[in-house]
């Protein structure tokens, strides 16, 4: 259309500018992009991932430890449990939360109970440790970047 109104117009066959100049199509295979999805991860995968030994041996600094294990007990988005302030996590009647505020939007703000798993994990000791140091942030050493502060836990 941007072609027939751009001849029409220089042909003098059509006055004014030409509706369509700013219009954008996208290539089939862009659109096909779209449509792809993840597949969720198989137990058998998670197993993969996760086993003691290889997973704590790779994960060496602490937000790489504990992010993907937190994403995993939680359902939490990265980048929410990336940025959470150590404040966030609260116990009240004997049951630890993350309380997510700084969320996706005003909806996804939440409590999410730890699973059985995080408390057995050794992550509250971790805690206890950053709240010691004087440290605000869960993960003090993941900094701010321009996709947000758990970018390079993915890679």
């Amino acid at each position: 259309m941007r072609n027939l109104f751009g001849y029409a117009i220089s042909n003098g066959l059509c006055e004014g500018t030409n509706p369509f100049e700013a219009a954008k199509v996208s290539s089939k295979s862009k659109l096909q992009q779209h449509k792809r999805s993840y597949k969720p991860f198989t137990a058998e995968d998670l197993a993969t991932i996760f086993d003691p030994i290889a997973y704590l041996a790779r994960m060496d600094k602490p937000g790489y430890r504990w992010l993907p294990f937190l994403a995993l007990y939680t359902g939490a988005r990265l980048e929410e449990l990336a940025s959470l302030p150590l404040k966030n996590i609260q116990c009240e009647s004997g049951v630890y939360f993350f309380e997510i505020e700084k969320a996706k939007n005003s909806n996804s703000q939440r409590r999410i109970p730890f699973h059985r798993a995080i408390v057995e994990s050794g992550f509250l000791p971790y805690v206890d440790a950053l709240r010691e140091r004087g440290a605000i942030q869960l993960f003090p050493d993941f900094k701010p970047g321009a996709n947000g502060q758990g970018k390079n836990v993915t890679r």
